[in-house]
């Protein structure tokens, strides 16, 4: 094998195992390398690949590939252990199984040995296809709430094309003597390439999560801006009630040295059914406070009865978690209350250590199925919100890192979360 085919491969290799060890980076404290880190790595694997050979090259390898984690995560110093034992962890044993599964296919062990083209072009196939899974799988994840139809048919034409390369590559390796390195380019090109739609497909999925991100600062600017006309509406009630108040006492007291107290008490009613009674929630949150004021008037206007408890010193969940999980349990406890003769509602926010608990519970009328966490009712000309809601919320709370607890009877559905909140 000639130099530059050494060099071209080994820097190839290096570019993968840094493209993981950026996904993990990002999977795991949303840190993107800047384009200046790309390109000083990007030189850096160059001379590393240089040398033919470098004296303990895999303790070499080891401690450079942590001094990347370092380099790109130094401000999440504490999570650089457990990362950095994930990408030996992915590597090696990914590594294992695809090596057995080319072993099974092609019995290559012994070319393995005898050629160094044909071995820095399997590790070069395999670790490029440990990127590829571990990307797939991290993209997957966030594509739950997405048409999961177009994410599997992405996943299977990625894997199918990578896989269907490497297989013809080592073929070719194996059937006959390559010296000539266009055809191990043209390969490494198009697995790059593939690396390059993954990359794409990604920024796509970015690109959605922003647009969701947008939509709620909407909707969250909506309902601060109806919690401060509530507040406005009420201070205004306030104002008018102390304007008023002198004259409606003159009148009292006129009655009051008249004895004309049956007078009094019809004239005190008209008083208080002149001032609407619009419970205000106002809690250590803006925004709790103005989902809850909201989504109570939602309540009130369909006749459902909708009791709020909440003690907690602050929230520290971001807006975009809190919203979606309280915003979807209120909205399907909504629909499915609103079904019913005395429909009800109760909530309940509290901290318990250092969590938030969120507790939910509404009556319902329809008839629950469930398969696997997927909640659906048995009418076929309805949807019961319960099941596209819940799956959110679920969502949400596992990358919280939090707990969730679904029951329910013939009447009522309960909701119990535990999220971390410090």
């Amino acid at each position: 094998m000639t130099t530059e085919i050494r060099i071209f491969f080994d820097l190839l290799n290096n570019i993968f195992l840094y493209l993981l060890i950026c996904a993990i980076i990002k999977n795991t404290t949303a840190i993107i390398p800047s384009k200046r880190m790309h390109i000083t790595v990007l030189i850096l694997m160059l001379f590393y690949s240089l040398p033919n050979s470098i004296p303990f090259n895999t303790i070499v390898s080891f401690i450079l590939d942590l001094c990347l984690f370092i380099a790109i995560a130094n401000k999440k110093i504490t999570k650089i252990p457990r990362m950095y034992l994930t990408y030996l962890s992915i590597t090696f044993l990914g590594n294992i199984l695809i090596n057995t599964i080319h072993f099974l296919l092609f019995d290559d062990n012994a070319l393995v040995a005898e050629s160094y083209y044909y071995s820095y072009c399997k590790m070069t196939i395999c670790n490029a296809l440990v990127y590829y899974v571990y990307e797939l799988y991290i993209n997957s994840k966030k594509m739950r709430q997405l048409n999961k139809k177009y994410q599997h048919l992405f996943n299977f034409v990625i894997m199918s094309v990578a896989l269907t390369l490497s297989y013809i590559t080592l073929y070719i390796f194996q059937t006959q003597e390559m010296n000539t390195p266009t055809i191990p380019m043209l390969f490494s090109s198009l697995f790059l390439l593939i690396a390059l739609c993954i990359h794409i497909y990604h920024r796509y999925i970015d690109s959605i999560e922003k647009n969701i991100e947008a939509e709620l600062l909407i909707e969250k600017s909506k309902l601060m801006n109806d919690y401060a006309s509530q507040i406005d509406a009420n201070l205004k009630e306030l104002h008018s009630l102390r304007h008023d108040i002198r004259n409606h006492l003159i009148i009292i007291d006129g009655y009051a040295s008249q004895a004309r107290f049956e007078d009094i008490h019809n004239y005190i009613q008209k008083v208080t059914n002149s001032y609407t009674d619009k419970p205000l929630f106002d809690t250590p949150s803006d925004v709790v406070s103005a989902l809850l004021n909201a989504k109570h008037q939602l309540a009130i206007d369909k006749n459902i009865k909708f009791e709020i408890e909440y003690d907690f010193p602050a929230i520290y969940v971001k807006d975009f978690y809190i919203v979606t999980i309280l915003g979807n349990l209120i909205d399907n406890a909504t629909a499915a209350a609103a079904k019913c003769e005395n429909g009800f509602i109760k909530l309940n926010l509290c901290q318990e250590g250092s969590y938030l608990r969120i507790e939910i519970t509404n009556n319902h009328v329809e008839t629950i199925k469930e398969n696997q966490g997927v909640f659906k009712t048995t009418k076929t000309d309805t949807i019961y919100r319960h099941g596209l809601g819940i799956k959110n919320v679920r969502s949400t709370v596992e990358q919280l890192n939090g707990q969730i607890d679904i029951t329910y009877t013939e009447d009522t559905f309960d909701v119990d979360i535990l999220v971390p909140n410090y």
